[in-house]
């Protein structure tokens, strides 16, 4: 795809000039100023995992900001008035520019007030947004690739690493999933207050200063507890002071939590396998195995071993 002629044929931006941004985990991006100085921020995405669950979130981003809600950044329409162009299945995304590098170097105090105010702007909100399923999303793909990875006769040394990384992870993924299975099952009877959420706003910061901080990256608003966007966090102590400004007294609904915890750690390794058995590079997919072997042992697993040891003695 040309990102500069899509730029010109949607938007009526010419003679442009487009820099490569950092690479995200979903998306490449491209900063595109044009020769008066005003700049804007583009995201390419070829993941078909996560195109719908971003063109389901701009409408949304764009109710926030016009709420009043101004530290997100926000999708500029296309001269037909569209948030968004997929071309060649590669979906392009043209937003405000925010000047101030991603960091961890910000006040999380004031990152924990900056969501409380997000979880309430949901007062000012008419948009009709997605709401929390309570599902694993790719429950029978993940189940058939992952049966088939273990016992498929593998036909590259890739495919044959990724094999002997399952089988000695087999009984623990197994006992994390049968508490996924009973979580899920919890959750559709219960009642959880929704709110706005981000999904993974903590890792999402651009920061001016250490209390000057914007939230990126709105991959999939949803209409949920509180806990997703808490549950990374809640240990944090000046976190959840500057959230308890907003909401004073508020406690982690522990149900919520454990679907969070759980519902991503099986999402994220359905991603991983998805990535590492596809037809790209060879050397793409063995940069996959090896962020697999350090996700399973990586920031995480506290959460999910946290989550198993609650259901473990009577569920598995």
């Amino acid at each position: 795809m040309n990102l500069s002629q899509a730029l010109y044929d949607y938007y009526g931006l010419q003679n442009v000039s487009i820099t490569v941004g950092p690479r995200q985990f979903v998306a490449e991006t491209f900063v595109v100023q044009k020769t008066s100085g005003h700049r804007y921020f583009c995201k390419v995405v070829d993941k078909p995992l996560f195109i719908a669950k971003i063109i389901a979130s701009l409408p949304a981003l764009v109710a926030m900001h016009e709420a009043g809600f101004a530290r997100i950044n926000y999708p500029i329409k296309t001269t037909e008035g569209s948030l968004y162009l997929l071309v060649d299945d590669t979906l392009v995304v043209l937003y405000n520019y925010i000047d101030a590098p991603q960091s961890y170097d910000y006040d999380v105090r004031g990152l924990g007030r900056l969501i409380g105010k997000l979880h309430s702007v949901i007062s000012r909100i008419t948009t009709n947004i997605k709401q929390e399923s309570f599902t694993f999303a790719y429950k029978a793909e993940f189940e058939e690739l992952y049966r088939r990875i273990l016992q498929g006769q593998q036909v590259d040394d890739v495919l044959t690493m990724l094999q002997v990384l399952l089988r000695d992870r087999e009984s623990e993924l197994a006992r994390y999933f049968a508490v996924l299975n009973e979580v899920l099952s919890a959750c559709r009877e219960n009642h959880f207050e929704l709110v706005i959420t981000h999904g993974d706003a903590g890792g999402n910061v651009l920061v001016k200063a250490p209390d000057d901080i914007y939230i990126v990256d709105w991959d999939e608003i949803l209409l949920a507890p509180r806990e997703r966007d808490l549950w990374i966090m809640n240990t944090d102590l000046d976190f959840m002071s500057g959230y308890r400004e907003i909401y004073p007294g508020y406690e982690i609904d522990p149900l919520a939590y454990d679907f969070y915890v759980s519902s991503q750690y099986f999402y994220y390794l359905h991603y991983y396998l998805t990535e590492i058995v596809s037809e790209k590079v060879a050397a793409y997919r063995m940069q996959k195995l090896e962020e697999l072997r350090q996700y399973f042992d990586g920031w995480i697993r506290s959460h999910i071993k946290s989550v198993y040891e609650r259901y473990s003695s009577d569920s598995v």
